[in-house]
């Protein structure tokens, strides 16, 4: 009877270390679960930085893209929106408009006027004069034609904003000039 006894002692101990290889085994599948999810999905905002966005604009190649915001932010992407990376803008102004031309060239619009442009996908942004101090809201182009050369015309654009304010460009962005719009509701 004596070694019947300490039998059911060993099967304890069996099954007690039998519940703890198990709920180790439990817990290490369970970070795993978590580990996996945390790839599928990346927090975005504030990376790289925590300024309000104000406008997103991918090239046709929807690969590559450009959001602009507070502060002047101004991020860059190349892999569709994966990753982000600052580019400096040379003004503390918002930015709230924006218009991707192709992969390399894009212009920003904001607060006081503020036209910048880029022809080399973001290396350097050029700020540009527009005459005007009205916040500009939002900037959009033509499609460009061929010219009689057979090479692209230079962009027509225009940009809109406060008090009615509208201003034109005919060559891509890099000069502009007022227009008159009837009215001075904002735009």
């Amino acid at each position: 009877m004596h070694a019947h006894a300490a039998r059911p002692r060993r099967t304890r101990a069996g099954r007690s270390l039998l519940c703890f290889a198990l709920a180790v085994l439990a817990c290490a599948a369970n970070g795993a679960a978590r580990q996996g999810s945390a790839r599928a999905w990346l927090w975005q905002n504030p990376l790289p930085q925590g300024n309000a966005i104000f406008a997103v604009r991918f090239a046709a190649d929807k690969r590559t893209g450009w959001a602009v915001g507070a502060d002047g932010v101004i991020l860059h992407t190349g892999d569709g929106g994966f990753r982000w990376e600052e580019q400096h803008s040379g003004t503390a102004v918002p930015l709230y408009g924006l218009s991707v031309l192709d992969a390399r060239t894009a212009v920003a619009v904001g607060s006081r006027g503020q036209v910048l442009t880029t022809s080399n996908g973001g290396d350097r942004w050029a700020a540009r004069e527009t005459g005007v101090k009205d916040h500009l809201f939002s900037v959009a182009f033509a499609p460009a034609a061929k010219g009689t050369s057979g090479q692209d015309d230079a962009a027509e654009g225009w940009a809109v904003g406060s008090y009615g304010q509208i201003i034109k460009t005919s060559d891509g962005g890099r000069t502009w000039s007022a227009q008159k719009s009837g009215t001075r509701s904002h735009l």
